[in-house]
């Protein structure tokens, strides 16, 4: 995501603490539940410098599909951003398609998606020698940086920046009665409803299965 800016940091005012609910899905066959709290933690301590509290409303057993990280991508775009969820973040353990990608020199460690960015998964389990570059506990940080439309850049300044618009939209739609702490578009747009956000990750997942159909 770049590298903290110490000097913006410490004089950017973060205005009061707001909460944002992710709920944690749990590969049971590999995650544990005291990892699984340890990792949330990690990112609750990092975002707790925005005055950001990242609650978690439920952790619910989730088994992933079979095939890589955009299968896990598109099952979790197909689920219903249920209330109190804000976000939702999977914890998954590695399968075959996972080991062939390292091999390759190819393994993705943690996506999240870019349609509305309310969606994600990491590996939490340690299964391969490239994870001790990337180990689980930065592999979240990373990624829930982008569930706050952070992109990758040389510093987090912008980050910071777009991490306040979304704080201020969420004492806007509290102060319309909104239980939703908002998200962006993929073109930078502010979402303020989960109604929006469902029906645009059903949009863009038919179209991409109507890719895959058509490329058969």
């Amino acid at each position: 995501m770049g590298k903290h800016d110490e000097s913006a940091l410490s004089t950017t005012d973060f205005g009061k603490e707001e909460t944002v609910r992710i709920c944690v899905l749990i590969d049971p066959a590999d995650i544990t539940m005291e990892n699984a709290q340890w990792l949330l933690k990690v990112a609750q301590d990092e975002f707790a410098r925005y005055k950001l509290r990242l609650n978690v409303p439920s952790y619910s057993p989730y088994h992933r599909p079979s095939g890589g990280g955009m299968a896990i991508i598109q099952e979790l775009a197909a689920l219903k951003l249920a209330p109190p969820c804000d976000r939702i973040m999977a914890l998954v353990g590695h399968n075959f398609s996972d080991a062939v990608s390292g091999f390759l020199g190819v393994e993705v460690f943690g996506e999240v998606d870019t349609v509305t960015y309310t969606r994600g998964y990491i590996k939490a389990d340690v299964a391969s020698l490239a994870q001790i570059l990337s180990p689980p506990e930065e592999v979240i940080l990373h990624e829930t940086y982008h569930m706050f439309g952070c992109t990758h850049d040389l510093s987090l300044n912008a980050c910071y920046k777009r991490i306040i618009a979304l704080k201020e939209a969420n004492i806007a739609n509290r102060a319309a009665g909104r239980d939703f702490f908002p998200t962006y578009s993929r073109t930078g747009q502010i979402i303020y409803v989960r109604e929006s956000v469902d029906a645009r990750e059903a949009n863009a997942l038919r179209i991409q299965l109507e890719r895959n159909g058509s490329s058969r």
